[in-house]
C-alpha cells in the first residue's frame, strides 16, 4: 500500500513536471493540470447526458439526495461539480494520494456553492487523504461515486461490496470496453494502468438500477495511446436501507 500511495503521490504532485500532452496552442500540459481538466471535462459529459436521456433512476437520485462521498475523488471537480447544481449538501472527498487532496483542499476549500450564484443552503465538503477500504463514516451517504476507480483492480467485485456498505445507492464511472494491453504481472492494482475492461458483465453479481454509456470529449488516459472515449456509469443499491423517497421502479 506504501508503494502505491507514493505512485499516487508522485503522479499528483505539484513539482511533478512531466508532460501528459501538448494543447492545441501549444502548450505543455502536465499531469497534474491533465487531470484536473479531465476531471471537469468528465462531470460535465456525465451530468449532460444524465439531464437528456429519459431513464430517471440517476436524475431523481440527484434531486433528492443530500450527501455523498466520492472515492478516488483526485483533485475534486467531480464532486464540487456534483455539489454546485445540486442538492447535496455534505460531501467527502477520498483519494489515496495526499497530494491530491492538497490541491483539491487548497483548490476548493470546505465550502461549495451553487454554480447559479444565488443565494441557498450552506454547504459543506471534507476532504480526507487514505484507503477508501479502511473509509469510516459514522452516517452512511445517501449516494457514493467510485469515478474511474474499479477498472485499476483485477477483480473488482469485492471492492464493490465493500462500497456498497458506504451508501445507500453505488454509482461507479469507467472506461467502456476499453481495450487492455497485456501488462506484466509486477503491474501494482491501483496503479495507473488499467487492468479491465468494463462492461455490462462486470456487473453480474448485482443489481443494476440504471446504466449509461457516454460520451465524454477528453476521454480518459490522454497522456497514453488508445485512450477511451466511451464512459460507462452504473446504478447500484447499497447494503443500507433505501431513501425515504422510494425506490427506481
Amino acid at each position: 500500500m506504501q508503494e502505491l500511495k507514493e505512485y499516487w503521490d508522485e503522479a499528483y504532485s505539484s513539482s511533478n513536471t512531466r508532460v501528459a500532452y501538448v494543447s492545441a496552442e501549444g502548450e505543455d500540459v502536465t499531469e497534474l493540470e491533465a487531470r484536473a481538466t479531465r476531471n471537469n471535462f468528465l462531470f460535465n459529459d456525465f451530468i449532460t447526458h444524465c439531464q437528456q436521456r429519459p431513464a430517471p433512476g440517476m436524475n431523481k437520485l440527484f434531486m433528492n439526495a443530500q450527501s455523498c462521498v466520492e472515492v478516488g475523488c483526485g483533485t475534486g471537480e467531480f464532486l464540487v461539480g456534483l455539489m454546485s447544481i445540486t442538492g447535496i449538501a455534505d460531501g467527502i472527498g477520498i483519494d489515496l494520494s495526499q497530494s491530491a487532496i492538497k490541491h483539491a483542499s487548497l483548490t476548493y476549500g470546505n465550502m461549495v456553492f451553487s454554480r447559479s450564484g444565488g443565494p441557498g443552503q450552506e454547504k459543506y465538503v471534507k476532504w480526507h487523504a487514505g484507503d477508501m477500504m479502511s473509509l469510516d463514516i459514522t452516517n452512511r451517504a445517501d449516494v457514493l461515486i467510485a469515478n474511474q476507480v474499479i477498472e485499476h483492480f483485477r477483480d473488482p467485485t469485492p471492492i464493490i461490496r465493500q462500497l456498497q456498505e458506504y451508501a445507500q445507492y453505488v454509482i461507479i464511472l469507467t472506461p467502456y470496453k476499453e481495450q487492455i494491453p497485456n501488462w506484466d504481472d509486477e503491474i501494482l492494482d491501483g496503479s495507473d494502468n488499467h487492468l479491465i475492461s468494463v462492461d455490462e458483465n462486470t456487473y453480474s453479481e448485482f443489481e443494476v438500477l440504471e446504466d449509461m454509456v457516454f460520451f465524454s470529449k477528453e476521454g480518459w488516459g490522454v497522456s497514453r495511446k488508445g485512450e477511451c472515449p466511451l464512459q460507462y456509469a452504473v446504478l447500484i443499491k447499497g447494503t443500507t436501507p433505501p431513501l425515504s423517497w422510494g425506490t427506481f421502479r
